[in-house]
């Protein structure tokens, strides 16, 4: 991604879509490389939806060690994450470089069917998390999730959007207690 190349400085961008354009691991490089230099320091909302070739690579993203400091919203729809992907948002999160990341897209990934318990992968609190974006979710991640909601780790989740439900009606009722249950239409 050579838009970050030189001494540019985007400092009132606010959204950059990067969505369906073949990223690849090394644009994800320069993304966190332009956070660390300060180049995006009122990015709100980092849309990289449909670039399968991050997959499995999203801790490049965060490898400047840098706070993502006014990214609200993460899109990684039909991206081809995988169980790590979710290791590396949860590592960020602990870190503390999302502190008001309020909505993650994670949906369409089919690799991350089962996993969800990853993006519990650290014992920190989403602090600020308000939407999450699924595929699916099945008996054992509504299960995690619900834990995880009990014990006050997502404080202000109150939407968790998915494609695909599978769930017992009884886990489906503690859940609603906590989050709205939206299907994608």
């Amino acid at each position: 991604m050579k838009l970050f190349h030189g001494k540019t400085s985007w400092k009132s961008l606010e959204i950059l879509v990067c969505s369906d354009c073949d990223l690849q691991v090394s644009d994800l490089i320069s993304l966190s490389e332009a956070n660390a230099a300060s180049y995006l320091p009122v990015l709100k909302h980092l849309r990289l939806r449909r670039n399968k070739q991050i997959g499995g690579h999203l801790m490049k993203l965060f490898q400047g060690k840098t706070s993502w400091k006014s990214l609200e919203m993460l899109d990684c729809s039909e991206c081809s994450l995988q169980a790590p992907d979710l290791i590396s948002l949860s590592q960020a999160n602990a870190a503390g470089y999302l502190p008001v990341l309020r909505h993650i897209d994670l949906g369409w990934n089919q690799g991350l069917g089962g996993n969800l318990h990853e993006l519990l992968h650290t014992q920190s609190t989403w602090a600020s998390l308000e939407i999450l974006e699924l595929y699916r979710l099945t008996e054992s991640e509504g299960e995690s999730l619900l834990h995880a909601l009990q014990e006050g780790r997502f404080p202000k989740l109150n939407t968790v959007k998915y494609y695909t439900l599978h769930v017992s009606v009884e886990l489906k009722g503690k859940m609603r207690k906590h989050v709205k249950l939206e299907e994608y239409d």
